[in-house]
């Protein structure tokens, strides 16, 4: 009897029922994985911008305001299509367009960031009168149940607080 080398038909479906289990339980973390990043991304931006806004009010010693942005000129009222600081002399809710310091696209769609405030704006003290604002950053579209939430205070301090 010759010696035969190879798989069965057998053995063969069995390794690739294996490996599809295998690949279906990985994109399914790959998925969660990707999710996660995109908030992460969302949450630093954000607080880059908030940081960079009360830099630029301390250091310049005028009124420096972030609002949300949909084409980079006007003020909006969706966070999640971007946002733009820049100096607010006069306490517009519109800004010039040669005082925008930043503008800061969209680079996350499928999250959300939600804030009842329109304008956030620091005084050249660096604090942010008005009143506390809470951002809730969170994607609706997926079955991850982490928000994070950025707290920004009247002396123009940041809090970041993950709820799970």
């Amino acid at each position: 009897m010759p010696n035969q080398q190879g798989f069965t038909l057998l053995e063969l479906l069995i390794t690739l029922a294996i490996i599809a289990i295998l690949m279906s339980l990985g994109a399914f973390n790959l998925q969660s994985f990707f999710i996660k990043n995109q908030q992460i991304t969302a949450v630093n931006q954000l607080l880059d911008a908030l940081s960079f806004a009360r830099h630029n009010a301390i250091t310049r010693h005028v009124a420096v305001s972030l609002c949300p942005t949909l084409n980079n000129q006007h003020c909006d009222k969706e966070w999640r299509q971007g946002y733009m600081v820049f100096i607010n002399q006069l306490n517009d809710i519109e800004p010039n367009p040669t005082h925008i310091l930043a503008i800061y696209p969209n680079k996350t769609a499928s999250i959300e960031i939600n804030n009842s405030r329109e304008i956030i704006t620091f005084q050249p003290s660096g604090q942010s009168p008005n009143s506390n604002s809470t951002f809730i950053i969170s994607a609706p579209n997926s079955n991850e149940s982490i928000v994070t939430k950025l707290i920004l205070n009247t002396k123009g301090r940041i809090a970041v607080e993950y709820v799970e």
